[in-house]
């Protein structure tokens, strides 16, 4: 998760924008087309609005139902330039947009547009930043209290995660990016949010992400693993609230139950699966 990625998402960004408005230009000119053979057949041939927007139609489409009797010379002229022009601007853009469709941009954009609005509307949700093996047992705990969660990672796909969730995953939303980019910050809510879950496996991108959260959301709260020990005091000069050295205490459980004989736990009861 470095500059690369980040250059990926800006340029995904920049893709989306540019989809959006040539979606939108083609719709226009689709419209456009309706509108100006609609009026055209109402006002100067005379024909009803329904009738008028109905032989529009199929002149456009070039199906050829026949003309009416009542066409003038100079609306048989228009209907030549109108048959060309759904030749080639309505056909063109109906092309494009069916493409869309087909090879799943449109559908991408979609569901990016959702998963904004779904972001929106939450207040004091909590940030996991990595869905690994720790970062996938911490989205299962917090799904299990019922809590609103928001997963960043740049590496796994929504339908990875889901596949390894145990809880119910409705109140999971995932966003496939860079948490050290401030822009997937903020589509996580980072402003609204109230803590902040780092999980990756590298100490200095869990400490630049927590500086970037920490400047963009001074009062948000953060949690986050530490893969080196010796880069404790680096995690709280960063602010972090909670710094957890997972390996640390992995290790000292295990020793404790040969070397105090503590009573074994079974996995399932602690994670209460």
């Amino acid at each position: 998760m470095g500059t690369g990625t980040g250059k990926n998402i800006l340029e995904a960004q920049v893709l989306r924008n540019e989809i959006k408005r040539r979606l939108i230009k083609h719709l226009i000119s689709i419209f456009a087309v309706f509108f100006v053979g609609t009026i055209y057949y109402w006002v100067f041939e005379d024909l009803s609005f329904l009738d008028a927007l109905f032989f529009t139609g199929i002149t456009i489409s070039t199906v050829g139902y026949g003309m009416p009797d009542t066409i003038s010379s100079t609306g048989r002229i228009f209907t030549l330039f109108l048959i060309l022009a759904g030749l080639s601007v309505v056909l063109y853009s109906v092309s494009y947009i069916t493409a869309l469709l087909v090879e799943g941009e449109l559908t991408q954009l979609f569901k990016v547009r959702r998963t904004e609005k779904r972001v929106s509307k939450m207040n004091n949700h909590i940030i996991v930043v990595g869905i690994g093996n720790i970062g996938t047992q911490v989205v299962n705990q917090l799904l299990r209290f019922k809590e609103d969660v928001v997963g960043i990672d740049a590496n796994i796909t929504e339908k990875e995660i889901r596949e390894r969730l145990i809880e119910d995953g409705s109140k999971l939303v995932f966003i496939n990016g860079d948490a050290t980019n401030e822009n997937v910050l903020l589509k996580a809510g980072i402003k609204q949010a109230r803590a902040l879950i780092t999980t990756l496996p590298d100490d200095a991108l869990n400490i630049f992400v927590t500086l970037t959260a920490k400047n963009m959301n001074p009062n948000i709260y953060v949690v986050s693993n530490i893969s080196n020990i010796n880069n404790l005091t680096k995690f709280i000069y960063a602010g972090v609230d909670h710094p957890i050295a997972t390996a640390e205490i992995a290790g000292v459980k295990m020793v404790e139950t040969i070397i105090l004989r503590k009573q074994r736990e079974n996995v399932l009861d602690v994670l209460n699966i």
